[in-house]
Protein backbone atom coordinates (compact mmCIF):
# COMPACT_ATOMS: atom_id res chain seq x y z
CA UNK A 1 0.00 0.00 0.00
CA UNK A 2 0.98 3.60 -1.33
CA UNK A 3 4.23 1.65 -2.61
CA UNK A 4 5.47 5.02 -3.74
CA UNK A 5 6.58 6.05 0.15
CA UNK A 6 9.89 5.14 1.54
CA UNK A 7 8.85 2.75 4.72
CA UNK A 8 10.83 5.35 7.46
CA UNK A 9 8.51 7.91 5.48
CA UNK A 10 5.51 6.32 6.13
CA UNK A 11 6.29 6.04 10.18
CA UNK A 12 6.65 9.44 10.16
CA UNK A 13 3.17 10.36 8.73
CA UNK A 14 0.31 11.19 11.19
CA UNK A 15 -2.97 10.34 9.98
CA UNK A 16 -5.93 12.14 12.00
CA UNK A 17 -9.46 11.64 11.07
CA UNK A 18 -11.59 14.46 10.99
CA UNK A 19 -14.76 13.38 9.49
CA UNK A 20 -17.38 14.54 12.14
CA UNK A 21 -20.42 15.67 10.80
CA UNK A 22 -21.26 17.68 14.10
CA UNK A 23 -17.94 19.82 13.50
CA UNK A 24 -18.13 22.67 10.95
CA UNK A 25 -15.29 23.12 8.58
CA UNK A 26 -13.77 26.51 10.48
CA UNK A 27 -13.49 24.59 14.10
CA UNK A 28 -11.73 21.98 11.75
CA UNK A 29 -8.72 24.91 10.41
CA UNK A 30 -8.69 26.18 13.98
CA UNK A 31 -7.47 22.18 15.10
CA UNK A 32 -5.30 22.21 11.80
CA UNK A 33 -3.61 25.34 12.65
CA UNK A 34 -2.86 24.36 16.16
CA UNK A 35 -1.58 21.07 14.71
CA UNK A 36 0.96 22.82 12.35
CA UNK A 37 2.45 24.44 15.05
CA UNK A 38 3.96 21.46 16.44
CA UNK A 39 8.13 22.20 16.07
CA UNK A 40 8.11 18.60 14.84
CA UNK A 41 5.12 18.92 11.56
CA UNK A 42 6.98 19.45 8.53
CA UNK A 43 4.39 19.39 6.45
CA UNK A 44 0.22 18.78 6.24
CA UNK A 45 -2.12 17.02 3.41
CA UNK A 46 -5.83 17.64 4.02
CA UNK A 47 -7.90 15.31 2.07
CA UNK A 48 -11.47 14.67 1.56
CA UNK A 49 -11.65 11.22 3.51
CA UNK A 50 -8.92 8.49 4.04
CA UNK A 51 -6.55 7.78 1.53
CA UNK A 52 -6.72 4.08 2.76
CA UNK A 53 -10.31 4.02 1.60
CA UNK A 54 -9.07 4.31 -2.00
CA UNK A 55 -10.47 6.94 -3.64
CA UNK A 56 -13.47 9.97 -3.59
CA UNK A 57 -15.43 8.79 -5.91
CA UNK A 58 -15.59 7.26 -9.61
CA UNK A 59 -17.14 8.91 -12.99
CA UNK A 60 -17.57 7.62 -16.71
CA UNK A 61 -15.55 9.78 -18.88
CA UNK A 62 -15.08 9.86 -23.47
CA UNK A 63 -12.89 12.04 -24.99
CA UNK A 64 -13.84 14.93 -27.10
CA UNK A 65 -15.79 13.77 -30.07
CA UNK A 66 -16.83 10.16 -28.84
CA UNK A 67 -19.91 11.97 -26.93
CA UNK A 68 -22.10 9.81 -28.91
CA UNK A 69 -20.08 6.45 -29.15
CA UNK A 70 -20.88 4.87 -25.76
CA UNK A 71 -18.36 1.52 -26.66
CA UNK A 72 -15.59 4.48 -26.07
CA UNK A 73 -16.64 5.69 -22.63
CA UNK A 74 -14.22 3.86 -20.45
CA UNK A 75 -14.53 4.22 -15.93
CA UNK A 76 -12.36 5.71 -13.94
CA UNK A 77 -11.35 6.47 -10.01
CA UNK A 78 -11.40 10.20 -8.72
CA UNK A 79 -9.17 11.59 -6.56
CA UNK A 80 -9.37 14.86 -5.02
CA UNK A 81 -5.93 16.22 -3.86
CA UNK A 82 -4.48 19.84 -3.14
CA UNK A 83 -1.17 20.81 -4.78
CA UNK A 84 1.08 19.32 -2.72
CA UNK A 85 -0.33 15.46 -2.90
CA UNK A 86 2.38 14.36 -5.03
CA UNK A 87 5.26 15.42 -3.30
CA UNK A 88 3.87 14.39 -0.15
CA UNK A 89 3.19 11.04 -1.55
CA UNK A 90 6.21 10.70 -3.47
CA UNK A 91 4.67 10.32 -6.69
CA UNK A 92 6.43 11.37 -9.78
CA UNK A 93 4.73 13.80 -12.50
CA UNK A 94 6.45 11.33 -15.26
CA UNK A 95 4.71 14.09 -17.83
CA UNK A 96 3.81 17.00 -18.45
CA UNK A 97 3.09 19.63 -15.79
CA UNK A 98 0.69 20.34 -12.52
CA UNK A 99 -2.18 21.42 -12.81
CA UNK A 100 -3.24 24.77 -12.25
CA UNK A 101 -6.57 25.89 -12.90
CA UNK A 102 -10.11 23.98 -11.86
CA UNK A 103 -10.53 22.47 -15.34
CA UNK A 104 -7.23 20.35 -15.64
CA UNK A 105 -6.42 17.44 -14.46
CA UNK A 106 -3.17 14.95 -13.67
CA UNK A 107 -3.94 10.91 -14.51
CA UNK A 108 -1.98 7.93 -14.03
CA UNK A 109 0.22 5.72 -15.75
CA UNK A 110 -2.57 2.83 -15.63
CA UNK A 111 -5.20 5.29 -16.91
CA UNK A 112 -2.95 6.02 -19.85
CA UNK A 113 -2.12 2.39 -20.16
CA UNK A 114 -6.01 1.69 -20.04
CA UNK A 115 -6.23 4.03 -23.08
CA UNK A 116 -3.55 2.78 -25.36
CA UNK A 117 -2.43 5.75 -26.19
CA UNK A 118 -0.91 9.01 -25.39
CA UNK A 119 -3.20 11.65 -23.31
CA UNK A 120 -1.55 14.54 -22.32
CA UNK A 121 -3.05 17.34 -23.43
CA UNK A 122 -6.14 15.42 -24.40
CA UNK A 123 -9.56 16.84 -23.10
CA UNK A 124 -12.37 14.61 -21.68
CA UNK A 125 -15.60 15.22 -20.83
CA UNK A 126 -17.16 14.48 -17.09
CA UNK A 127 -19.97 15.02 -15.71
CA UNK A 128 -20.97 17.49 -18.47
CA UNK A 129 -18.42 19.49 -17.91
CA UNK A 130 -14.79 19.49 -19.39
CA UNK A 131 -11.02 18.52 -18.12
CA UNK A 132 -7.49 19.02 -19.85
CA UNK A 133 -5.05 16.44 -18.69
CA UNK A 134 -2.17 18.78 -18.08
CA UNK A 135 0.21 15.56 -17.07
CA UNK A 136 1.00 12.26 -16.32
CA UNK A 137 1.90 10.57 -13.09
CA UNK A 138 3.28 7.29 -12.24
CA UNK A 139 0.61 4.48 -11.07
CA UNK A 140 -0.90 5.18 -7.86
CA UNK A 141 -1.27 2.17 -5.87
CA UNK A 142 -3.60 2.33 -2.71
CA UNK A 143 -4.10 -1.27 -2.00
CA UNK A 144 -2.63 -4.97 -2.55
CA UNK A 145 -5.30 -5.84 -4.57
CA UNK A 146 -5.60 -3.10 -6.87
CA UNK A 147 -3.49 -3.85 -10.08
CA UNK A 148 -5.31 -4.18 -12.91
CA UNK A 149 -8.45 -1.98 -12.06
CA UNK A 150 -9.75 1.70 -13.66
CA UNK A 151 -6.51 4.56 -14.08
CA UNK A 152 -6.68 7.13 -11.57
CA UNK A 153 -8.29 11.02 -12.11
CA UNK A 154 -6.57 13.82 -9.69
CA UNK A 155 -8.95 16.46 -9.60
CA UNK A 156 -7.65 20.01 -8.28
CA UNK A 157 -8.75 20.42 -4.45
CA UNK A 158 -10.71 23.81 -3.47
CA UNK A 159 -10.01 25.81 -0.61
CA UNK A 160 -13.82 25.44 0.28
CA UNK A 161 -13.99 21.68 -0.11
CA UNK A 162 -14.89 19.42 2.32
CA UNK A 163 -11.98 18.39 4.97
CA UNK A 164 -12.16 14.83 6.13
CA UNK A 165 -8.70 14.09 7.26
CA UNK A 166 -5.22 15.31 7.71
CA UNK A 167 -2.03 13.90 7.16
CA UNK A 168 1.07 15.52 9.30
CA UNK A 169 4.59 14.54 7.82
CA UNK A 170 6.68 14.46 10.93
CA UNK A 171 10.85 14.89 11.88
CA UNK A 172 11.79 11.13 12.05
CA UNK A 173 11.49 9.86 15.12
CA UNK A 174 9.04 12.69 16.68
CA UNK A 175 5.51 10.78 15.31
CA UNK A 176 4.54 9.55 18.75
CA UNK A 177 5.03 13.04 20.42
CA UNK A 178 3.27 14.97 17.62
CA UNK A 179 0.48 11.49 18.19
CA UNK A 180 0.15 12.72 21.90
CA UNK A 181 -0.09 16.67 20.90
CA UNK A 182 -2.58 16.16 17.96
CA UNK A 183 -4.83 13.71 20.45
CA UNK A 184 -4.64 16.21 23.44
CA UNK A 185 -5.98 18.96 20.73
CA UNK A 186 -8.77 16.51 19.27
CA UNK A 187 -10.03 15.69 23.19
CA UNK A 188 -9.99 19.35 24.14
CA UNK A 189 -11.53 20.72 20.92
CA UNK A 190 -13.90 17.72 20.41
CA UNK A 191 -15.31 18.00 23.83
CA UNK A 192 -16.11 21.58 23.50
CA UNK A 193 -18.11 20.76 20.86
CA UNK A 194 -20.58 18.05 22.45
CA UNK A 195 -20.70 20.30 25.54
CA UNK A 196 -22.13 23.41 23.01
CA UNK A 197 -24.26 21.04 21.28
CA UNK A 198 -25.97 19.80 24.98
CA UNK A 199 -26.46 23.35 25.62
CA UNK A 200 -28.17 24.37 22.43
CA UNK A 201 -30.31 20.96 23.38
CA UNK A 202 -31.08 22.47 26.53
CA UNK A 203 -31.91 26.12 25.32
CA UNK A 204 -34.03 24.39 22.32
CA UNK A 205 -36.04 22.19 24.61
CA UNK A 206 -37.14 24.56 27.28
CA UNK A 207 -37.49 27.11 24.43
CA UNK A 208 -40.19 24.53 22.95
CA UNK A 209 -41.47 23.88 26.24
CA UNK A 210 -42.34 27.42 26.63
CA UNK A 211 -44.10 27.91 23.44
CA UNK A 212 -46.06 25.13 23.99
CA UNK A 213 -47.13 26.53 27.23
CA UNK A 214 -48.12 29.94 25.95
CA UNK A 215 -50.11 28.71 22.77
CA UNK A 216 -51.98 25.87 25.37
CA UNK A 217 -52.59 28.09 28.30
CA UNK A 218 -50.91 26.17 30.92
CA UNK A 219 -48.89 28.86 33.00
CA UNK A 220 -50.93 32.20 33.14
CA UNK A 221 -47.99 34.00 34.39
CA UNK A 222 -46.01 37.16 32.93
CA UNK A 223 -43.46 35.46 32.64
CA UNK A 224 -43.34 31.98 31.57
CA UNK A 225 -42.06 29.45 34.45
CA UNK A 226 -40.09 27.42 31.79
CA UNK A 227 -38.12 30.28 31.07
CA UNK A 228 -36.70 31.05 34.29
CA UNK A 229 -34.36 27.69 34.37
CA UNK A 230 -31.17 29.02 34.14
CA UNK A 231 -31.85 31.99 36.38
CA UNK A 232 -30.55 30.76 39.04
CA UNK A 233 -26.82 29.24 38.08
CA UNK A 234 -24.59 26.55 39.17
CA UNK A 235 -20.36 27.21 38.73
CA UNK A 236 -19.70 29.09 35.26
CA UNK A 237 -17.30 27.30 33.45
CA UNK A 238 -15.73 29.87 30.69
CA UNK A 239 -14.44 27.73 27.83
CA UNK A 240 -12.67 30.65 25.25
CA UNK A 241 -12.04 29.16 21.53
CA UNK A 242 -10.09 31.18 18.79
CA UNK A 243 -13.30 30.58 16.80
CA UNK A 244 -15.67 31.90 19.66
CA UNK A 245 -15.10 34.93 21.17
CA UNK A 246 -16.79 33.04 24.36
CA UNK A 247 -18.63 30.33 25.36
CA UNK A 248 -20.02 29.82 28.77
CA UNK A 249 -21.25 26.31 30.21
CA UNK A 250 -23.35 26.60 32.77
CA UNK A 251 -24.79 23.88 35.64
CA UNK A 252 -28.43 24.47 35.06
CA UNK A 253 -30.80 24.41 38.19
CA UNK A 254 -34.41 24.35 37.96
CA UNK A 255 -36.50 26.61 39.94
Amino acid sequence: MFSELPKDTKSSIVSVNLNYSFVNEEWKRVMIDKFSKHSSVQEMLLTDGSLCEGFSGNSRIFWEGDENDYEKWFDVLLLTVPDNFFSFMNIDIEQGDMFETSDQVIVDRRFQQNCGEEVVGKVFSMSNSPYTVKGLCETYTYSLYDSDGAGFVFVPRKEKDYIGHCYLKCTPGDAGKVRKYVDDILGKSLKLVDLRILCNLFYYYYVLLADIDNVVGVLARNECGYCLVGRKLGSALELEHENYSRLVIVEMKLV
